[in-house]
C-alpha cells in the first residue's frame, strides 16, 4: 500500500474513482484493463468490490470522497481525472468543489478532468452558476453526467419510436415514475420539440405509477 502511494505521489496521472457502487466497480475494471493507474475512495469497508479492485492493481483508500484530507491523501492535485459516482448528488458536488480548490496547487499545463454524476436536473442548473464554471484560466475541467438521462436517450433512439411519420401517432406508456421513468418522459418531450417542431401529430404519453 505504501509503495503504491509513493508511486502515485511521484508519477501522478492517475484516475481517482470515488465510490465503488456498480458503476464505480465496472469503471475501475475497464480502466485497469486499459492499463490506467487507479486510486479508489470507498467509505464502506465491507464493500464486496474492494478486494477485486485491489487484485486488479488499484490503490484503495477507505474514507469519504467529500473530505478534503482524503482527497489530499489521494493526491488529487496530481491526478489526470476524478470521477465521482457516490450515488448522492450532494456528495458528488461537494467533492468537485473541494477538488477544484485543491487543484490550485497543480502545475501549469496539466488539467484535472472532473466528471460527477448529478441526477437532479435542477441541481445541475444551480451548480452551473458556481464560480468553477466561470474560471477559464484554472487547470480544471468539470462535466456532469446523469445515467438515467443517458439510458433514456438510448431507449428512445434505438429504435426511434417517436418518429412523426408513424401511423397511428406515437403513444408512449411509462410504467413507474422513478428516476428512469421521469427521465424518459422529460427526454421524450424534449426530443419531440427539438427533432420534430412542426409535426402536426402530437405525442401521447401515459404514465402508470
Amino acid at each position: 500500500l505504501q509503495g503504491q502511494r509513493v508511486w502515485v505521489r511521484l508519477r501522478g496521472g492517475h484516475v481517482l474513482v470515488c465510490r465503488l457502487g456498480r458503476k464505480g466497480a465496472h469503471l475501475v475494471a475497464e480502466l485497469r484493463e486499459q492499463g490506467r493507474p487507479v486510486v479508489v475512495i470507498e467509505q464502506d469497508r465491507n464493500n464486496e468490490s474492494l478486494d477485486h479492485c485491489r487484485d486488479l492493481g488499484a490503490l484503495v483508500l477507505l474514507g469519504s470522497a467529500n473530505d478534503e484530507w482524503m482527497l489530499q491523501q489521494c493526491f488529487v492535485n496530481r491526478a489526470s481525472s476524478l470521477i465521482s459516482v457516490t450515488g448522492q448528488d450532494g456528495v458528488n458536488v461537494e467533492t468537485a468543489v473541494l477538488a477544484h480548490q485543491l487543484n490550485s496547487q497543480r502545475s501549469m499545463g496539466r488539467h484535472l478532468q472532473c466528471v460527477v454524476h448529478v441526477g437532479e436536473p435542477n441541481l445541475q442548473q444551480l451548480f452551473k452558476q458556481h464560480r468553477i464554471f466561470g474560471d477559464s484560466h484554472d487547470q480544471f475541467d468539470l462535466e456532469f453526467f446523469n445515467v438515467f438521462e443517458v439510458a433514456a436517450r438510448a431507449m428512445l433512439r434505438e429504435p426511434p419510436i417517436l418518429r412523426p411519420d408513424l401511423t397511428p401517432p406515437p403513444h408512449l406508456v411509462v410504467v413507474g415514475l422513478g428516476n428512469l421513468g421521469e427521465a424518459l418522459v422529460r427526454r421524450a418531450l424534449q426530443d419531440g420539440m427539438i427533432d420534430h417542431p412542426n409535426s402536426p401529430k402530437s405525442l401521447r404519453i401515459t404514465i402508470v405509477d
